[in-house]
Protein backbone atom coordinates (compact mmCIF):
# COMPACT_ATOMS: atom_id res chain seq x y z
CA UNK A 1 0.00 0.00 0.00
CA UNK A 2 3.29 2.13 1.01
CA UNK A 3 4.37 1.95 -2.81
CA UNK A 4 0.84 2.47 -4.37
CA UNK A 5 0.41 5.58 -2.09
CA UNK A 6 3.94 6.82 -3.09
CA UNK A 7 3.43 6.05 -6.76
CA UNK A 8 -0.06 8.16 -6.84
CA UNK A 9 1.80 10.84 -5.25
CA UNK A 10 4.34 10.96 -7.87
CA UNK A 11 1.99 10.62 -10.26
CA UNK A 12 -0.10 13.90 -8.88
CA UNK A 13 2.84 15.74 -8.88
CA UNK A 14 4.03 15.11 -12.43
CA UNK A 15 0.76 16.25 -13.42
CA UNK A 16 0.66 19.05 -11.54
CA UNK A 17 4.24 19.82 -13.30
CA UNK A 18 2.55 19.17 -16.65
CA UNK A 19 4.45 16.18 -17.64
CA UNK A 20 1.31 14.44 -17.75
CA UNK A 21 -0.89 16.85 -19.58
Amino acid sequence: QGLGVKNEIKEIIASEAGYLH
